[in-house]
């Protein structure tokens, strides 16, 4: 432990900005913790829909289960920011995946005991909620503590870059989470979550005993105001990321509908031809992380050019009636814009608040990307319903209007 915590803090940057870098061991870690916690979503996201109707649920208390459960992120992630703030990056991301390991385990056991009879329709979902609440409340505290931790050690001009390490943990998450769900479910459909719970709980052990503290944590002022969701320093910024999650919810929600609209497909081959269109953009998004780290632009850059590919792939859906490749250029398109996007919001939101104010930036930015999925997926079916152009066009304006204002914020920071 003692030989780990060296490597982090003697492990400096070359431009001589003065910030301690983030050894690899260190940056592993956190990637692992965000990454399980991505998989244990997107596995629930792929075997909560048939489990619920075992337990007698409809699609929209399914829906609500997982609402409520975002909610409770929005509400929760600024305290846990400031939290990281006052007491350390490592308690709280610690207790972020010790946390997730534990709830996961237990909403898959509140599932098993539905299954075998317990309870079913309300009292069911009155079960599955304060389980998914109860993940919801520990959990909150992985990303902000995170990007406490990267901008800790990276100089302003590189935050960008250093925060493609959350996007990609957690679109590596989303590529590998279904994927788990499809090869175990066959031994039964709960074991990918008790599997992904395992590997939560041996990622928290490492992070115990190798991840050391953040080399730049100083005591907060205790007199000094706490960060505030309306401080002209960050509030649009947040507004942007709010209208690019709302956009990205939308699509997302109503895309099955628009593939079998389109083909006139049964439930079976719209699951297969959505799912691969979803792969795609999970697989676009992880290599525009990549470059983006590795390119380290500005975060007003990469939040420019990310909105404008993700405008433009929200905008191939408009010709996907004339021209059924549209959806799968959409979708790598899309993949590319928002991979680009997010590391530069949270990198713009960083670079805009001082050196103490880090882990509450980074819990709000956290509640804004919650609070476009609650937003989204009632948005979404609501304006299909009048037609899919009126859905497409809306998340357009989202896109485009979010990262707009926010590259512009971020640019005058």
């Amino acid at each position: 432990m003692a030989e780990t915590r060296a490597e982090f803090q003697t492990s400096t940057d070359n431009d001589g900005s003065g910030f301690t870098a983030l050894s690899g061991s260190a940056k592993a870690l956190i990637f692992a913790g965000l990454m399980a916690t991505s998989m244990g979503q997107t596995v629930l996201f792929s075997i909560l829909g048939p489990l619920g109707r075992e337990l007698a649920l409809s699609e929209l208390q399914v829906g609500a289960i997982i609402a409520v459960s975002a909610l409770t992120v929005v509400l929760v992630s600024p305290w846990w920011g400031r939290r990281s703030d006052r007491v350390g990056r490592k308690p709280v991301f610690v207790s972020s995946v010790i946390g997730f390991s534990v709830t996961t385990l237990l909403f898959s056991a509140l599932l098993g005991l539905g299954l075998a009879g317990f309870y079913v329709g309300w009292a069911a979902f009155a079960v599955l909620v304060a389980g998914r609440v109860l993940y919801a409340l520990v959990i909150a505290g992985g990303q902000p503590s995170a990007a406490g931790f990267i901008a800790d050690t990276t100089a302003p001009e590189d935050r960008a870059g250093a925060m493609a390490l959350v996007g990609g943990a957690f679109g590596v998450g989303s590529i590998l989470g279904p994927g788990l769900a499809f090869m175990l479910a066959p031994a039964g459909v709960l074991v990918p979550l008790f599997a992904v719970a395992f590997v939560g709980g041996v990622i928290a052990l490492l992070c115990i005993f190798f991840l050391p503290e953040s080399p730049r944590l100083r005591d907060a002022d205790a007199d000094k105001p706490a960060l505030r969701l309306l401080d002209r320093r960050i509030w649009p910024i947040l507004l942007g990321v709010l209208g690019v999650f709302v956009a990205v919810a939308m699509v997302q929600q109503t895309l099955a509908f628009f593939v079998q609209d389109l083909g006139g497909l049964g439930v079976a081959e719209t699951a297969q031809r959505t799912g691969a269109y979803f792969a795609l953009f999970a697989a676009a998004n992880l290599a525009a992380v990549i470059a983006v780290a590795r390119a380290r632009p500005a975060p007003a850059k990469a939040v420019a050019m990310g909105g404008a590919l993700a405008t433009v792939g929200v905008s191939l859906l408009l010709f996907a009636p004339i021209t059924m490749p549209a959806l799968a250029a959409s979708s790598a398109i899309m993949g590319v814009g928002f991979g680009a996007l997010i590391p530069g919001l949270q990198g713009g939101a960083s670079v805009a608040v001082g050196p103490d104010e880090q882990g509450a930036a980074g819990g709000f930015v956290a509640a804004a990307m919650a609070a476009g999925y609650i937003i989204g997926p009632l948005a979404g079916p609501a304006t299909y319903m009048a037609a899919p152009a009126v859905t497409h066009v809306a998340a357009m304006i989202c896109v485009g209007l979010g990262a707009g204002l926010a590259a512009y914020w971020i640019r005058r920071a």
